[in-house]
């Protein structure tokens, strides 16, 4: 409500009334509008979410659960299944080229395997035929045979070496054979493991042969060994240690010594022999020299004289009771040689 003035004076009075039920009815029309429009959306938009989902999520979905799968199983004949001809086809097209790819070359290599595992046990094989045959040829070696590294630990030991020394093979692998086996000289002086041949022939790549030394055996007792040691080389030659060959020498040693004293007995026979013959020397003037006959024969030298025809007659007499031949020597001096000969043996 409002006066009205003209000219200084009231002149009447407004009053104005509005009725605002047509502005809220207009208003909550707007709303319904509003809503109405919201909702339409979002119910399109929950469609359009549906239908990208099946087009674009799903799919995607199922190569991620595919590939934890192929993870999983190590299967990789698996495949996606395409659906579309856009960029999640290709996707798919490009993931189940793949599995292809790892598939092959899975197969590829499963093959490669198993031709090398028939390679290797072919190869296991013939190593195991190999090794079985060298240790039976080394244990029907008589001779005893090892092997020690470059740093004089065994290798290998047969069955005639471990007999001849008393130790097992599986005492002496990876052992110093030399502080066990050859550790003190035959005049009981200790051996330098610097002086060893055995060890020398994997520093220097020479031969070594040895004819008369000691080895030891596991219980204290030591016997006579000939030996041959033999540098062992690589495939690019060079040095890893040493081959070594021996033979108990025992009997032999004993043998060559009863034959050395059965010689000497023979040849002191033989000298008896030529000792019991009668030795003179005749010439025209009688005797100069006499061995007397027996076993331990004396010289006899005597002047001559009137009466020599005489001593000699007698002693031929000699010579004929004994069927003996008289030997001739020109001097005295043989015949004392002859002597000493037989005091010396």
């Amino acid at each position: 409500m409002r006066e009205i003035v003209l000219e200084g004076g009231r002149i009447g009075t407004i009053y104005l009334q509005s009725d605002l039920e047509t502005l809220y009815s207009r208003w909550t029309g707007f709303v319904g509008i509003v809503v109405g429009v919201l909702f339409a959306a979002g119910l399109l938009a929950f469609i359009l979410a549906s239908r990208l989902q099946q087009i674009i999520s799903e799919p995607i979905l199922r190569l991620t659960t595919l590939a934890r799968r192929v993870s999983a199983e190590k299967n990789y004949s698996l495949r996606e299944v395409k659906t579309s001809q856009d960029e999640i086809g290709t996707l798919i097209d490009d993931f189940n080229d793949m599995l292809e790819q790892i598939q092959l070359r899975d197969r590829q290599l499963e093959q490669s395997r198993e031709h090398l595992e028939d390679l290797v046990a072919k190869r296991t094989s013939e190593l195991e035929r190999l090794r079985s045959r060298l240790e039976l040829i080394l244990d029907t070696v008589g001779e005893g045979v090892y092997g020690v590294d470059a740093n004089g630990l065994t290798t290998f030991l047969n069955d005639a070496a471990s007999s001849m020394i008393g130790w097992t093979p599986e005492e002496l692998l990876g052992k110093p054979l030399h502080a066990l086996l050859h550790h003190t000289k035959p005049d009981g002086s200790p051996y330098p493991r610097e002086d060893c041949p055995i060890l020398a022939a994997a520093r220097d790549g020479t031969v070594h042969h040895v004819e008369d030394e000691s080895f030891w055996r596991k219980d204290g007792t030591s016997f006579s060994v000939e030996y041959v040691s033999a540098p062992m080389r690589d495939k690019q030659r060079g040095l890893v240690g040493a081959v070594v060959t021996f033979r108990d020498i025992t009997e032999r040693k004993r043998a060559e010594k009863a034959l050395k004293k059965a010689k000497q007995a023979a040849e002191s026979a033989n000298l008896a022999k030529s000792l019991w013959r009668v030795a003179v020397r005749i010439t025209s003037k009688g005797p100069s020299a006499v061995v007397s006959s027996g076993r331990r024969p004396n010289l006899i030298h005597r002047a001559r004289g009137p009466w020599e025809n005489g001593y000699v007659e007698r002693f031929n007499g000699k010579l004929r009771d004994e069927l003996l031949a008289g030997e001739i020597f020109e001097t005295r001096w043989e015949a004392q040689a002859l002597v000493k000969r037989w005091q010396q043996h």
